[in-house]
């Protein structure tokens, strides 16, 4: 349990209840009913929305705790697929903590996918667990949609950054906010909610290197940007 628990750690004393990681995480799960049921629940919530990355995340970490290597797999290369691309740290986090059940042959696939893009379809190893993977074509890679493919090509960024939170991966969704503030400066949504995660984490580093990096404060939310200022410089860590 310690190399999972590490993908989620988060000073919880600093965190509301909707910034902690869900209970599913703290659970241990044995082959049987139980762990069958919540596989097949989080096997339909895909289903129905293929971008719900708290889904994603919860399936991966659930086969883990099984030490079901197939399924393990399966739930990866899923959650490769929608991401699209995106979410590096998220995929390597979850890649390296899940590597001792993973056959040798699908960890060097998946890392060849990480590092390099997406492998060529024909070199994939199948899994009956992955339920994305018949939404692609083998041409010259993997990331070749069909015509009947429904996957998103680009999500919003703040969509991406409350599945993060809603998965307990604060760190990973400031960096997303962080970078589209940068992109972005004229979203007050972006914003305020970056604002609030400053304002859990009471991360004055960051507040202090992203102001750097805008060159002062973006033109919206400024009393939000100035009120953080002073609550952070008031509430030192």
């Amino acid at each position: 349990m310690g190399d999972d628990m590490a993908l989620f750690a988060a000073d919880e004393e600093l965190l509301e209840p909707s910034f902690r990681p869900i209970n599913i995480f703290q659970q241990k799960f044995s082959p049987g009913v139980w762990g069958e049921r919540v596989a097949d629940h989080l096997a339909y919530r895909i289903a129905h929305r293929k971008g719900d990355l708290e889904a994603h995340v919860y399936r991966i970490i659930l086969y883990y705790q099984l030490r079901e290597s197939d399924a393990v797999y399966g739930a990866l290369v899923d959650l490769f697929i929608v991401l699209n691309g995106q979410g590096t740290e998220l995929r390597r986090r979850l890649l390296t903590s899940t590597s001792s059940v993973l056959n040798e042959a699908c960890f060097r696939i998946l890392e060849t996918w990480l590092e390099q893009g997406p492998v060529t379809a024909d070199l994939l190893p199948e899994s009956r667990y992955s339920m994305l993977t018949g939404n692609f074509i083998g041409t010259s890679n993997l990331a070749v949609k069909t015509e009947k493919d429904v996957l998103p090509t680009q999500r919003d960024v703040l969509d991406e950054a409350q599945d993060y939170m809603n998965s307990g991966l604060i760190q990973e969704a400031q960096r997303l906010l962080e970078e589209g503030v940068l992109n972005e400066p004229h979203r007050e949504d972006l914003s305020l909610e970056l604002l609030e995660i400053y304002r859990h984490t009471r991360d004055a580093d960051a507040f202090s290197a992203i102001i750097s990096r805008l060159g002062g404060y973006p033109e919206v939310a400024l009393d939000q940007w100035g009120d953080m200022s002073n609550f952070l410089k008031n509430n030192k860590l």
